[in-house]
């Protein structure tokens, strides 16, 4: 799906990976490292800022290819939980729309912290939890066909820290506790024009999607596909006018 995933979520994430990179400010030495980084947004970003060098850890070596494709200097097929790094190593650390998904939060963002050298800076940016009118429609055919519990336990085992890092309070506890200091969260509202067709695929893309997809077999999911297209064009005009907020916090490793 890295394909598709570039497509429709690069014109999202990019404007938020340029504000995550100014708000870590100058390049220092040591470069940066992204956690978490898919198809190259962020890395790219930091690039294009002066960081060296900069190198994207993802598990996904389909991802990786495609932030080859943006020019990445040093990509590494990896887990956020036991980083090949020497401690110290990184003058900052960045992870955009990835922490949520990490199955065991406190350790990766220790260790995190423990490649980042003393006084760099660590940045994030997390979904701000609002739902629009188009999400709410898309999940409301979706619960139809698997019921909304199923779908939300299948939700908190894909992304099981969402709600609580999309809480600014709560995802500056977090940083605090994995011992960071002078944290500062911004919250930030975004646009963008998509077309129906980009934005569905998006939504099939998602742990959601994926999961109805699996559940349902080809045919019914052929069958929802078309229902919620349907759905949209008689809804909505195309393209769609997205507005999205996120958290973009940065703190400073104090030892």
């Amino acid at each position: 799906m890295a394909d598709v995933y570039d497509r429709t979520r690069a014109p999202v994430h990019e404007p938020v990976a340029r504000d995550l990179v100014a708000i870590l400010d100058q390049p220092v030495d040591g470069g940066l490292l992204d956690v978490g980084t898919g198809t190259g947004v962020v890395a790219a970003a930091a690039q294009a800022g002066g960081w060296r060098p900069v190198v994207g850890l993802d598990r996904s070596l389909p991802m990786l290819a495609w932030a080859r494709s943006r020019e990445v200097s040093h990509l590494l097929c990896g887990s956020a939980i036991d980083l090949p790094f020497r401690d110290a190593t990184f003058g900052a650390v960045a992870s955009q729309f990835a922490l949520h998904t990490f199955p065991k939060l406190e350790t990766a963002l220790f260790d995190m912290l423990r490649v980042l050298r003393r006084e760099g800076r660590f940045g994030a940016a997390t979904w701000a939890g609002q739902d629009d009118e188009f999400t709410r429609t898309w999940r409301s055919m979706a619960d139809a066909y698997a019921t909304k519990e199923v779908l939300d336990g299948a939700l908190r085992q894909a992304a099981p820290w969402q709600q609580r890092l999309s809480d600014r309070g709560q995802l500056e506890e977090a940083l605090r506790s994995a011992g960071l200091r002078n944290v500062t969260i911004e919250r930030r509202e975004y646009r963008a024009t998509v077309s129906q067709e980009d934005y569905l695929l998006g939504r099939e893309t998602s742990a959601a999607g994926r999961f109805l997809r699996g559940m349902l077999g080809d045919a019914l999911w052929e069958r929802f596909r078309s229902e919620v297209r349907e759905a949209f064009r008689s809804r909505f005009a195309d393209p769609l006018g997205d507005t999205y907020e996120t958290l973009i916090a940065v703190g400073i490793k104090s030892e």
